[in-house]
Formats: structure tokens, sequence, C-alpha cells
């Protein structure tokens, strides 16, 4: 991908949107959060947050919206954390409008490519090295998967994924939301692998379906259906569990 001002101003034109969405969100919020309110949204998102100290130093929504956006959880192109807040403490007609219309709007338009903008930004300022490639997120693709995070000169293993695999592991990382990280340890995802992914300014469906690929190009030969299933159960996701058996089931009728 070549990247130019165009691609710049097209960031900014997003992250000028979001901005705004945020600054309405936290205007109708403060209407109806208190503190009592506050304590449960934290508490919600406590999994996410990882942190005790930083828990308690969140005195607002605007703090706790900026630690998500640090987490990765929150972003122009995933604004979940907004909606199930907005939905379970606040109630306001106007505001969920307000979201529904930036969806259909960021809807409308071809999602920014995944790229580090910040460290182009610098690159242009110091007149350094250009930027770096773009890698697709498609998830019927063939991905490459690196296996190993040490120092020396590793060998790059590329797996194709099967359709039922990828029809599965869409549909899981559509719905795991902020448990993704709980799934990929259960699934024996290297901690060093889940970090690496986790700083990737990319949606959160996109990080689960990476710690899927890494997980099934380690269980070439084992029952990644079972495991995969006793592994949602196990991190109390058997809503999920159970959308993972009916595509099964319906596979074996069929």
């Amino acid at each position: 991908m070549t990247v130019d001002m165009d691609y710049l101003s097209n960031w900014d034109e997003y992250q000028s949107r979001y901005s705004h969405l945020k600054q309405k969100f936290l205007e109708i919020a403060s209407l109806h959060v208190n503190g009592t309110n506050l304590e449960n949204i934290k508490l919600f998102y406590d999994r996410d947050i990882n942190s005790k100290r930083v828990t308690d130093e969140i005195k607002n929504l605007a703090d706790l919206l900026k630690i998500l956006e640090n987490r990765s959880v929150l972003s122009y192109n995933n604004i979940n954390v907004l909606k199930e807040i907005a939905e379970t403490y606040i109630k306001d007609v106007v505001l969920n409008q307000i979201i529904k219309d930036y969806e259909t709007q960021l809807q409308l338009h071809q999602t920014l490519p995944l790229f580090n903008i910040y460290k182009y930004r610098s690159a242009l300022t110091s007149s350094s090295a250009g930027p770096e490639p773009t890698q697709s997120t498609g998830y019927h693709q063939t991905h490459t998967v690196n296996l190993s995070y040490n120092s020396q000169p590793t060998e790059l293993k590329t797996f194709q994924v099967s359709d039922l695999q990828a029809k599965i592991f869409h549909l899981v990382s559509d719905n795991i939301g902020r448990y993704w990280r709980d799934l990929a340890r259960m699934l024996d995802v290297k901690e060093a692998h889940i970090d690496s992914i986790d700083i990737k300014d990319i949606p959160i469906k996109d990080k689960s379906f990476q710690t899927l690929e890494i997980f099934i190009s380690r269980c070439l030969e084992c029952d990644w259906e079972k495991k995969l299933i006793q592994s949602l159960n196990t991190i109390r996701r058997k809503d999920l569990a159970e959308m993972v058996q009916d595509v099964l089931l319906k596979i074996v009728e069929n």
C-alpha cells in the first residue's frame, strides 16, 4: 500500500468523527452516570483494565474510555464499549441514535487498512524511511503466522485455514469481545504472542482471529473442535460454545 497525504487526511477525518462521538457520549452520560454506576462500570471492565491501581485511579468515564483505548478495547472502528455502557447504564434514546448514526456512517466507508500512523508521521517529520507494508486481516485468506519471538532469524510457516475453521473462528471472533485474551490463554497461546497481537491497532475480532490462527497452527493433529468448545465453556462463554456445537452438528447432519 502506498501511503500518502490522502491517507493521513482520511485518518484525521475518522479520528475527528470518533472524537465528536466521544464528546457527545460523555456529555449525555454525565446526566445519567453517578458514583455508584461508575463503580459498576469499572467492575464490568475490570478484566480489560487488568490493574487494581489503574482502576482506582479512574475517577470518571473519560478516564475509563482513555484506559480502554490504551488497552485496544475501544477505538474508532470498535465502539462496543460505548454501546454497552449506553444500553446498560445510560438508556438515552438520543445517545443510542448518535451511536447508531456513527456506525452507519462508518459502514459506508471502507475501514482504513492496518497501519502505524504515528510511526509514519514520525518518518515524515524526520524524512527517514517510508511506511511499513500493510498486512491483510481477511478471514478467508492464507495467514502467515510467526511462531517464534526470539532474536534469531525464524522460519515463517503459512497455514491455510479450512472453510469450516474459518466459519467457526469468524463466529467466535465476532462475538468473543473482551474475553478474547482469556480464550487465547485457554488454547495455550503463549503470553508473548497475545501481547504482540494486543498492541496492534486493530479490532478485537481480528485480534481474536489471529490468536485462533496460532492455536490451529499448533493443533494440526489434535481435536481442535473439542478443545475450542471446552475452552469456551471454561471462560464461561457457554453461549459461544453452543453456537460452535450447532455449526458442527449441522455439518454432521448434512
